[in-house]
Protein backbone atom coordinates (compact mmCIF):
# COMPACT_ATOMS: atom_id res chain seq x y z
CA UNK A 1 0.00 0.00 0.00
CA UNK A 2 3.02 2.35 0.95
CA UNK A 3 4.60 1.47 -1.96
CA UNK A 4 2.04 1.80 -4.28
CA UNK A 5 0.81 5.02 -2.92
CA UNK A 6 4.42 6.35 -3.74
CA UNK A 7 4.17 4.95 -7.22
CA UNK A 8 7.51 2.69 -6.60
CA UNK A 9 8.69 -0.51 -5.13
CA UNK A 10 10.04 -1.02 -1.71
CA UNK A 11 12.75 -2.95 -3.56
CA UNK A 12 14.18 -0.41 -5.79
CA UNK A 13 16.22 2.62 -5.86
CA UNK A 14 14.43 6.11 -4.61
CA UNK A 15 13.09 7.93 -7.45
CA UNK A 16 13.66 11.32 -7.83
CA UNK A 17 10.50 13.76 -7.70
CA UNK A 18 10.12 16.43 -9.20
CA UNK A 19 10.07 20.02 -7.36
CA UNK A 20 10.27 23.66 -8.31
CA UNK A 21 13.55 23.79 -6.97
CA UNK A 22 16.28 22.23 -6.09
CA UNK A 23 18.84 23.13 -3.59
CA UNK A 24 20.71 20.29 -2.93
CA UNK A 25 23.65 21.60 -5.20
CA UNK A 26 23.93 24.86 -2.96
CA UNK A 27 26.22 25.33 -0.21
CA UNK A 28 25.08 23.87 2.49
CA UNK A 29 26.80 26.24 4.88
CA UNK A 30 24.85 29.29 3.49
CA UNK A 31 21.47 30.29 4.17
CA UNK A 32 19.68 33.52 2.90
CA UNK A 33 17.21 33.85 5.43
CA UNK A 34 16.85 32.19 9.44
CA UNK A 35 13.54 32.88 10.73
CA UNK A 36 11.85 32.20 13.94
CA UNK A 37 8.25 30.84 13.47
CA UNK A 38 4.96 31.24 14.94
CA UNK A 39 4.27 27.93 16.79
CA UNK A 40 0.91 29.76 18.38
CA UNK A 41 -0.56 29.83 15.02
CA UNK A 42 -0.61 26.17 15.37
CA UNK A 43 -3.93 24.32 16.36
CA UNK A 44 -3.43 23.18 20.24
CA UNK A 45 -0.80 23.95 22.63
CA UNK A 46 2.64 23.38 23.42
CA UNK A 47 3.33 22.58 19.22
CA UNK A 48 6.21 20.44 18.47
CA UNK A 49 7.32 20.71 15.06
CA UNK A 50 8.45 17.13 13.42
CA UNK A 51 8.23 16.55 9.83
CA UNK A 52 7.50 18.17 6.24
CA UNK A 53 6.03 16.42 3.63
CA UNK A 54 7.93 16.30 0.44
CA UNK A 55 6.51 19.44 -1.19
CA UNK A 56 6.59 21.44 2.20
CA UNK A 57 2.85 21.99 2.02
CA UNK A 58 2.03 19.79 4.97
CA UNK A 59 3.63 19.77 8.51
CA UNK A 60 3.31 16.80 10.78
CA UNK A 61 3.66 17.97 14.60
CA UNK A 62 2.65 17.31 18.16
CA UNK A 63 0.70 19.43 20.41
CA UNK A 64 -1.87 19.34 23.12
CA UNK A 65 -5.41 20.12 22.78
CA UNK A 66 -5.59 21.35 26.51
CA UNK A 67 -2.81 22.12 28.95
CA UNK A 68 -3.40 19.33 30.80
CA UNK A 69 -3.38 16.71 27.44
CA UNK A 70 -1.20 14.13 26.29
CA UNK A 71 0.35 15.09 22.99
CA UNK A 72 -1.42 13.92 20.25
CA UNK A 73 -0.32 14.29 16.45
CA UNK A 74 -1.49 16.94 13.81
CA UNK A 75 -1.11 18.06 10.62
CA UNK A 76 -1.36 21.36 9.19
CA UNK A 77 -1.45 22.66 5.72
CA UNK A 78 -0.27 25.29 3.31
CA UNK A 79 -1.05 26.27 -0.58
CA UNK A 80 1.80 28.25 -0.66
CA UNK A 81 5.62 27.54 0.22
CA UNK A 82 6.67 30.60 1.16
CA UNK A 83 3.32 31.53 3.78
CA UNK A 84 3.75 30.28 7.47
CA UNK A 85 1.92 27.28 8.45
CA UNK A 86 -1.51 28.20 10.66
CA UNK A 87 -4.15 25.81 12.08
CA UNK A 88 -3.85 22.29 11.65
CA UNK A 89 -5.88 19.37 12.41
CA UNK A 90 -5.72 16.64 15.13
CA UNK A 91 -4.72 12.92 13.05
CA UNK A 92 -5.81 10.43 15.48
CA UNK A 93 -5.63 9.89 19.64
CA UNK A 94 -4.53 6.51 20.57
CA UNK A 95 -5.20 6.01 24.38
CA UNK A 96 -2.21 4.72 26.38
CA UNK A 97 0.25 5.49 24.37
CA UNK A 98 1.37 9.29 25.72
CA UNK A 99 3.50 11.23 25.33
CA UNK A 100 4.02 11.11 21.21
CA UNK A 101 6.85 12.53 19.83
CA UNK A 102 8.69 12.98 16.79
CA UNK A 103 5.56 12.36 14.09
CA UNK A 104 7.55 11.61 9.92
CA UNK A 105 4.88 10.89 7.63
CA UNK A 106 5.84 8.63 4.73
CA UNK A 107 3.03 8.04 2.11
CA UNK A 108 0.06 6.16 4.15
CA UNK A 109 2.07 5.67 7.05
CA UNK A 110 3.22 7.92 10.33
CA UNK A 111 6.34 6.79 12.72
CA UNK A 112 7.34 8.40 15.69
CA UNK A 113 8.32 7.37 19.30
CA UNK A 114 6.21 7.02 22.73
CA UNK A 115 7.39 7.01 26.54
CA UNK A 116 6.03 4.58 28.28
CA UNK A 117 6.36 6.50 30.97
CA UNK A 118 9.35 5.30 32.68
CA UNK A 119 11.72 6.62 30.49
CA UNK A 120 11.17 3.85 27.60
CA UNK A 121 11.15 5.31 24.43
CA UNK A 122 9.88 3.05 21.82
CA UNK A 123 9.58 3.48 18.23
CA UNK A 124 6.40 2.76 16.59
CA UNK A 125 4.11 2.81 13.37
CA UNK A 126 0.65 3.72 12.35
CA UNK A 127 -1.27 3.31 9.09
CA UNK A 128 -3.99 5.23 7.20
CA UNK A 129 -6.67 3.26 5.74
CA UNK A 130 -8.43 6.25 3.72
CA UNK A 131 -10.53 6.62 7.13
CA UNK A 132 -8.80 6.30 10.27
CA UNK A 133 -5.37 5.60 11.27
CA UNK A 134 -4.55 1.88 12.69
CA UNK A 135 -3.40 1.10 16.12
CA UNK A 136 0.60 1.93 16.52
CA UNK A 137 2.08 -1.21 16.30
CA UNK A 138 6.10 -1.34 17.37
CA UNK A 139 8.89 -1.23 14.88
CA UNK A 140 9.88 -4.63 16.54
CA UNK A 141 13.07 -5.65 19.22
CA UNK A 142 15.85 -5.03 16.26
CA UNK A 143 15.03 -1.14 16.61
CA UNK A 144 13.72 -1.08 20.30
CA UNK A 145 16.37 -2.97 21.99
CA UNK A 146 17.50 -0.69 24.42
CA UNK A 147 16.41 1.36 26.82
CA UNK A 148 15.62 4.38 24.99
CA UNK A 149 15.45 4.81 21.06
CA UNK A 150 13.59 7.84 19.74
CA UNK A 151 13.84 10.26 16.61
CA UNK A 152 13.03 8.63 13.93
CA UNK A 153 13.31 9.73 10.16
CA UNK A 154 12.84 8.04 7.28
CA UNK A 155 13.38 8.22 3.43
CA UNK A 156 10.63 9.12 1.34
CA UNK A 157 9.94 5.47 0.06
CA UNK A 158 10.31 4.15 3.30
CA UNK A 159 12.78 2.04 3.24
CA UNK A 160 15.58 3.56 5.65
CA UNK A 161 14.51 4.77 8.24
CA UNK A 162 17.40 6.50 11.24
CA UNK A 163 17.01 6.64 14.71
CA UNK A 164 18.62 7.74 18.01
CA UNK A 165 19.43 4.79 20.45
CA UNK A 166 21.27 5.48 24.05
CA UNK A 167 23.93 3.37 24.81
CA UNK A 168 23.41 2.06 27.90
CA UNK A 169 20.74 2.53 30.26
CA UNK A 170 19.91 5.87 32.33
CA UNK A 171 22.62 7.23 29.84
CA UNK A 172 22.45 10.18 28.03
CA UNK A 173 24.78 9.18 25.40
CA UNK A 174 22.66 9.26 22.46
CA UNK A 175 24.04 7.61 18.59
CA UNK A 176 22.99 7.48 16.13
CA UNK A 177 21.52 4.16 14.08
CA UNK A 178 20.03 3.11 10.95
CA UNK A 179 18.05 -0.13 9.50
CA UNK A 180 16.59 -0.91 6.36
CA UNK A 181 13.02 -2.43 5.24
CA UNK A 182 12.29 -5.60 3.37
CA UNK A 183 9.20 -7.15 2.82
CA UNK A 184 7.52 -4.88 5.02
CA UNK A 185 10.33 -5.46 8.46
CA UNK A 186 12.97 -3.28 9.13
CA UNK A 187 16.51 -5.13 9.85
CA UNK A 188 19.77 -5.11 9.43
CA UNK A 189 20.77 -2.33 12.12
CA UNK A 190 23.85 -0.65 12.13
CA UNK A 191 25.41 2.56 13.80
CA UNK A 192 26.07 5.10 11.48
CA UNK A 193 29.78 5.99 11.17
CA UNK A 194 30.64 9.38 11.09
CA UNK A 195 34.44 10.33 10.82
CA UNK A 196 34.46 12.90 13.12
CA UNK A 197 32.19 11.55 16.12
CA UNK A 198 33.80 10.22 19.34
CA UNK A 199 32.19 7.40 21.63
CA UNK A 200 31.08 10.07 24.13
CA UNK A 201 29.56 12.27 21.76
CA UNK A 202 25.92 12.65 21.69
CA UNK A 203 24.19 12.22 18.15
CA UNK A 204 20.32 12.68 17.92
CA UNK A 205 17.80 14.82 16.40
CA UNK A 206 18.69 13.04 12.65
CA UNK A 207 16.50 14.33 10.28
CA UNK A 208 17.28 12.60 6.20
CA UNK A 209 16.08 13.77 2.68
CA UNK A 210 13.61 12.65 0.97
CA UNK A 211 16.40 10.35 -1.35
CA UNK A 212 18.05 9.15 1.58
CA UNK A 213 21.70 11.14 -0.19
CA UNK A 214 21.53 14.13 2.94
CA UNK A 215 21.68 13.67 6.76
CA UNK A 216 21.06 16.74 9.05
CA UNK A 217 22.33 15.52 12.72
CA UNK A 218 22.97 17.97 16.15
CA UNK A 219 25.76 16.69 18.05
CA UNK A 220 27.87 17.58 20.84
CA UNK A 221 31.17 17.20 18.92
CA UNK A 222 33.90 18.85 19.89
CA UNK A 223 32.42 19.83 23.65
CA UNK A 224 32.89 17.99 26.80
CA UNK A 225 29.97 16.57 28.21
CA UNK A 226 30.48 16.83 31.76
CA UNK A 227 29.67 20.13 31.61
CA UNK A 228 27.33 20.03 28.80
CA UNK A 229 27.82 24.04 27.62
CA UNK A 230 24.35 25.59 26.56
CA UNK A 231 25.29 26.06 23.30
CA UNK A 232 27.14 22.43 22.89
CA UNK A 233 24.32 20.78 20.00
CA UNK A 234 24.91 22.27 16.67
CA UNK A 235 23.86 20.84 13.61
CA UNK A 236 25.92 19.39 11.05
CA UNK A 237 25.20 17.46 7.75
CA UNK A 238 26.49 14.54 6.23
CA UNK A 239 26.45 13.01 2.17
CA UNK A 240 26.65 10.77 0.08
CA UNK A 241 26.64 9.41 -3.48
CA UNK A 242 24.08 6.94 -3.65
CA UNK A 243 22.38 4.80 -0.73
CA UNK A 244 24.41 2.19 0.15
CA UNK A 245 27.50 4.20 -0.40
CA UNK A 246 29.41 5.34 3.35
CA UNK A 247 28.52 9.36 4.43
CA UNK A 248 31.28 11.89 3.79
CA UNK A 249 32.94 13.08 6.92
CA UNK A 250 29.84 15.96 8.10
CA UNK A 251 30.10 19.34 8.07
CA UNK A 252 29.51 22.00 10.83
CA UNK A 253 26.72 24.65 9.47
CA UNK A 254 27.96 27.26 11.89
CA UNK A 255 25.32 29.64 10.12
CA UNK A 256 22.57 27.58 12.72
CA UNK A 257 24.33 27.96 15.36
CA UNK A 258 22.23 29.52 18.57
CA UNK A 259 24.25 31.58 20.87
CA UNK A 260 22.78 30.21 24.49
CA UNK A 261 20.62 27.36 22.82
CA UNK A 262 20.93 23.23 21.93
CA UNK A 263 19.96 23.08 18.40
CA UNK A 264 18.40 19.96 16.98
CA UNK A 265 17.32 19.65 13.08
CA UNK A 266 13.68 18.90 12.84
CA UNK A 267 12.04 18.67 9.14
CA UNK A 268 13.67 19.35 5.88
CA UNK A 269 11.93 20.24 2.80
CA UNK A 270 11.99 17.13 -0.62
CA UNK A 271 14.13 20.38 -2.54
CA UNK A 272 16.24 20.73 0.17
CA UNK A 273 15.38 24.61 0.64
CA UNK A 274 14.16 24.62 3.64
CA UNK A 275 15.51 23.44 7.03
CA UNK A 276 13.49 23.83 10.62
CA UNK A 277 15.59 23.28 13.48
CA UNK A 278 14.74 23.37 17.06
CA UNK A 279 16.48 25.58 19.56
CA UNK A 280 16.00 24.63 23.17
CA UNK A 281 17.31 25.46 26.90
CA UNK A 282 17.17 22.08 28.88
CA UNK A 283 14.40 21.95 31.46
CA UNK A 284 13.47 25.66 29.51
CA UNK A 285 11.66 27.17 26.67
CA UNK A 286 11.84 25.45 23.06
CA UNK A 287 11.52 27.66 19.80
CA UNK A 288 11.89 26.63 16.35
CA UNK A 289 13.54 28.46 13.15
CA UNK A 290 13.33 27.95 9.63
CA UNK A 291 16.39 28.79 7.64
CA UNK A 292 16.03 29.18 3.47
CA UNK A 293 18.55 28.99 1.01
Amino acid sequence: MLCAALLTACDTEPVETATPRDCWSSDATVWKSIETVDMAALEGSFAAASALSLDAHSLFYTARTSVTAPHRVFRATRSDRDAPFAGGEQLASWPGLDPIDRPWGVGDELFFNFDHGDGNFELASSRFDGATWSTPESLGPDLNSTKANSDPTLTADGRYIFFSRAEATGTTNMRLYQAKRSDGVFGDVREVAMSVLRPEDVVLCATVSPDGLHLFFATSYPHDLSSLPPNALTVWLAERRHVDHDWSEPIHLSALDATAEQSCPSAVSGDGCELWVQRFVINGPTTYVVARR
